[in-house]
């Protein structure tokens, strides 16, 4: 996947996780966790960023496995990564509910199918 057509794909879904961010904080059991958005917003943009820049390097690389690693690592970090955030805010910020997994699961959801469409776009120029 050549790097324009990545950056159109990636400002789109940077542009329509923001619209669906704002319009989840505008209802009010969500809106104090502004905090949150933000952060689950950042984290997710810059590990699509990542993913789609690993990607690239291991298409070029001479060990055709490095795709495949490449592939099932991302899954497991962004898993790990995806509790391991979650858990954080909640121990030191300790809301008092759990409407914040809402902004996250919907910024999860964006993300990964952007990752999905970067990885197999790139599998394919294999």
């Amino acid at each position: 996947m050549p790097r324009p057509e990545f950056f159109k794909k990636y400002f789109i879904t940077l542009g329509l996780a923001i619209i669906l961010t704002v319009l989840m904080l505008i209802w009010t059991p969500l809106n104090p966790y502004k905090d949150f958005a933000v952060i689950s917003f950042l984290f997710f943009a810059f590990l699509a960023w990542g993913v789609y820049e690993l990607g690239v390097r291991s298409i070029a690389s001479s060990n055709k496995m490095y795709f495949s690693y490449l592939s099932l690592g991302v899954v497991f970090v962004k898993m790990l990564a995806a509790i391991g955030l979650i858990a954080a805010y909640q121990f030191m910020i300790q809301p008092s509910n759990k409407f914040y997994i809402v902004i996250f699961a919907v910024h999860y959801i964006i993300f990964t199918v952007l990752e999905v469409q970067v990885l197999m776009r790139l599998a394919k120029s294999k």
